[in-house]
C-alpha cells in the first residue's frame, strides 16, 4: 500500500496537529460497540509518546465515506469518515482509501462479516488498529506480528515496536524514549573454512 504524510503536522501550527474523523454508525452489526472500539483505537495511535501524531473524534455523521470505491460517486469531500458498508470484495474485512496530494482518508468496515468487540469472530478494534495505521499514513509492513502486516492474525490491540517506529519516522518528536521493543534482530557467528575447519579471519556475511 502507498504511504503518505498529513501536511498539518509540519505546517508550524500546533493548533491543527490532529486528524479529525467522523463516524457513521448506521449498519453497525454490533449494536453500538463500533464507536467504543474506534475511540479506543484512536487513543492507541495518539498516545505514542515519541510521535506528534494525533486523532480527534469529530462526532457522528450520516455521510458515506466518499473515497471508498464501493461508495456511489467516489470523490474527495474534505472529510475523514468511517462507516459500515457491504463491500464488493467478499474477502476484505475493511478498507482505507486516501489521497496522495490531497489529505483525506476514509475507512469502511465490511458488513459481509460478523463483528464483535470481544474478539469473536472478527474483532473491530484489531482491524481498526490496522486501518487507522493506514489513515496515519503507514503502508504495510513485512515484519511478522506487526499490526501493519498485510494479514490479520488473532486479536491485537496494542502497537508493536515496528508500528511505533513507523509512526515516529513520520511524525517523531524529540521527547520521550525510543520506541519500545523495536522489532530488529542481529546475527552473529563464526565463518569456518570447509577445508581446514579453522575460523576465517575478518569474514563478512551479507
Amino acid at each position: 500500500s502507498v504511504s503518505f504524510d498529513w501536511d498539518q503536522f509540519s505546517d508550524g501550527n500546533a493548533g491543527n496537529d490532529f486528524v479529525l474523523q467522523n463516524y457513521n454508525g448506521k449498519n453497525d452489526p454490533t449494536g453500538g460497540q463500533g464507536l467504543t472500539a474506534l475511540l479506543a483505537t484512536q487513543s492507541t495511535w495518539t498516545d505514542v509518546p515519541t510521535s506528534g501524531f494525533a486523532f480527534s473524534y469529530g462526532g457522528g455523521t450520516g455521510r458515506c465515506p466518499s473515497l471508498v470505491k464501493d461508495a456511489e460517486g467516489a470523490e474527495f469531500d474534505g472529510n475523514n469518515d468511517i462507516a459500515w458498508m457491504r463491500l464488493n470484495d467478499p474477502n476484505t474485512l475493511a478498507v482505507t482509501w486516501s489521497g496522495i496530494t490531497i489529505d483525506e482518508a476514509d475507512v469502511a468496515f465490511n458488513t459481509r462479516f460478523s463483528w464483535s468487540n470481544n474478539g469473536d469472530p472478527y474483532d473491530i478494534e484489531t482491524v481498526a488498529l490496522h486501518e487507522f495505521g493506514h489513515v496515519a499514513g503507514l503502508g504495510h509492513s513485512l515484519v511478522v506480528g506487526s499490526n501493519m502486516e498485510a494479514h490479520i492474525a488473532g486479536v491485537r490491540r496494542t502497537l508493536t515496536g515496528d508500528d511505533v517506529a513507523g509512526l515516529q519516522t513520520k511524525y517523531g518528536t524529540d521527547s520521550g524514549d525510543p520506541p519500545p521493543d523495536p522489532t530488529f534482530g542481529s546475527i552473529s557467528g563464526t565463518a569456518i573454512d570447509n577445508g581446514t575447519g579453522d575460523p576465517i579471519d575478518q569474514a563478512e556475511v551479507s
